[in-house]
């Protein structure tokens, strides 16, 4: 068996696609996040409301996990940023 290493885009469009599309999405994703390489890593034009966010030293879907006293600073900022 082999990927289809076109089918995302097929189905979904590429990123210039959704520059045209779509509107108010945050792409997140921690350092360590395994499924890091196949999500959106690129960023768009800092006028365009899309927009892609490495949590460093972060884990899968670190962001979406309740506030913690040990929680660092980028990641309190990346949860303020998709508040907003």
């Amino acid at each position: 068996i082999y990927p289809d290493r076109q089918h995302f885009a097929m189905r979904y469009g590429t990123p210039q696609d959704w520059l045209t599309t779509t509107s108010n999405i945050v792409w997140t994703q921690g350092e360590y996040d395994p499924w890091r390489g196949g999500g959106v890593v690129t960023g768009f034009d800092s006028s365009s409301s899309l927009h892609v966010l490495t949590i460093p030293k972060g884990a899968h879907h670190l962001d979406l996990f309740f506030s913690h006293e040990n929680d660092t600073q980028e990641v309190i900022d990346v949860r303020k940023f998709e508040m907003q």
